[in-house]
């Protein structure tokens, strides 16, 4: 419904753009002559917001309706909100952001969250208006179609704002378009990736791409377990050389990283392209290592082949986390993790940190046997320790002057059980046993943690921080 078709609007009106100049017009629709003067209109206000609210694809005349009255200014500036997220579910959603924001100004968006169907649409509407106060693009769902206009990058490279890209669900038609996609963001900071499938995974990347990786994507955050094919979107990553300039490879969620993304060297080859840009790694190793029954033998050849961060000369910081086993853990679970950790770099390395972690699907009578059991080392997490015994030898070398921290962590999921203090120095004391060089040098951690207590970061992490390319 138009706002001509509501009131009689004047001659001179029509045709015209109604803003906030004609608000008085709009006033006399609120009060009526009578011989002693103006009179307030007897139209129950209810009547009034119905027609406000028929009026809400038309921001030019809300933002005339709020200076009417304070009934109709609240009801007004209700349809014009915008909210810091954003969900556009359609077509309509995305041509109403679109003329708000030419009525608007300045308007903070923040993020917008849509299907990839409508990201064409979007980037053309929203260049040069939403543009500038845009942060965050979340694509939920959608195939990428083979009629999508070829422009639509020239248009997303206006957002320079826009630090956050996140694709869950989503369908390339190729390796090429992902990695155009990501880089038309030139002011790309974190990179969030769910699901993200091709229709032809082939990487047919040009060797010398037209296009330049955003300088800033230092963050790159992966789903291990909501993804198809998480090979091809690894090496979607590496053949575009989205991870040129990353610094911290993290996962989104509680997973963890399928074995054949280790075998086929698709996560080798975004360790290489990220080469010695990367600070911070996260592997996420609960089942597919712990659980291959590999020797020692095998245990080398696969980490060293295909799990190699040797040639990341930038790193600083190893995060491990894998799974506790009950109910006994056998005592070579932990093969694979010396000859992981020994590749570390040892001029920029600055801690090593290894969590164990519970099962999820543990009853809650069980919890407390856990940590007894790994109090008393009934569970055997001791004698898999020992298997990492040579990191003593290797880590306490004067060649790491830079190492800092070790840390041997348990979370439990244990809402009401906290380790007392005495029983804690004895799973100290154990893990000092096995690391006595180590723990010479004052940098060897052994905690045991409330898995609802534990931040995000490791709770062991220095004044130090973590260093950018810039700062070294």
């Amino acid at each position: 419904m138009s706002i001509r078709s509501v009131w009689n609007i004047p001659p001179e009106l029509k045709g015209r753009r109604i803003g906030v100049r004609f608000f008085s017009h709009l006033g006399a629709c609120v009060e009526h002559q009578s011989p002693s003067g103006p009179v307030p209109s007897r139209v129950p206000n209810a009547v009034w917001d119905f027609i406000i609210d028929e009026l809400r694809d038309e921001p030019d005349t809300l933002v005339a309706c709020m200076f009417v009255c304070k009934a109709w200014y609240s009801r007004s500036k209700h349809h014009l909100r915008i909210e810091d997220n954003t969900v556009l579910s359609g077509r309509d959603e995305v041509l109403r952001l679109a003329r708000l924001a030419r009525v608007i100004r300045p308007m903070h968006v923040g993020t917008i969250s849509l299907k990839l169907t409508f990201l064409a649409l979007s980037a053309a509407m929203f260049c040069g208006n939403v543009s500038s106060s845009l942060w965050g693009i979340a694509l939920r769902g959608g195939e990428w179609m083979p009629g999508t206009p070829r422009n639509i990058f020239l248009h997303l490279s206006a957002f320079a704002t826009v630090s956050q890209l996140e694709l869950h669900d989503v369908v390339f038609p190729s390796i090429a378009t992902f990695g155009r996609l990501v880089c038309a963001l030139t002011g790309l900071t974190d990179l969030c990736l769910s699901g993200v499938s091709f229709s032809d995974a082939r990487t047919s990347v040009p060797s010398q791409k037209r296009w330049a990786t955003p300088e800033k994507l230092h963050h790159i955050r992966i789903d291990w377990s909501r993804s198809p094919n998480v090979s091809d979107t690894l090496r979607a990553l590496s053949a575009t050389q989205a991870a040129e300039h990353c610094q911290h490879i993290s996962p989104m969620s509680a997973g963890d990283i399928p074995l054949c993304c280790i075998q086929d060297s698709s996560l080798q080859k975004v360790f290489d392209s990220a080469g010695d840009s990367l600070r911070e790694l996260w592997l996420d190793l609960r089942h597919s290592l712990p659980e291959a029954s590999l020797d020692d033998v095998h245990a080398q050849e696969l980490v060293d082949a295909h799990m190699n961060v040797s040639h990341n000369t930038g790193l600083q910081a190893l995060n491990i986390r894998t799974n506790l086993r009950r109910p006994k853990m056998h005592p070579r679970h932990l093969l694979w993790l010396p000859r992981l950790i020994s590749h570390v770099p040892n001029t920029s390395i600055r801690e090593v940190n290894v969590m164990f972690e519970t099962n999820g699907d543990l009853p809650d009578g069980s919890l407390r046997l856990i940590y007894e059991d790994i109090v008393e080392d009934a569970i055997g997490l001791s004698q898999a320790l020992r298997e990492c015994a040579e990191l003593d030898n290797v880590l306490s070398s004067a060649h790491y002057s830079s190492l800092a921290s070790v840390a041997f962590a348990v979370r439990l999921r244990s809402e009401a059980i906290y380790p007392n203090k005495t029983k804690s120095e004895r799973w100290t004391k154990s893990v000092s046993r096995l690391f006595p060089k180590l723990h010479k040098r004052g940098i060897l951690r052994a905690e045991i943690y409330d898995m609802m207590e534990v931040p995000a970061s490791p709770p062991w992490r220095g004044k130090h921080g973590l260093q950018g390319k810039a700062d070294r």
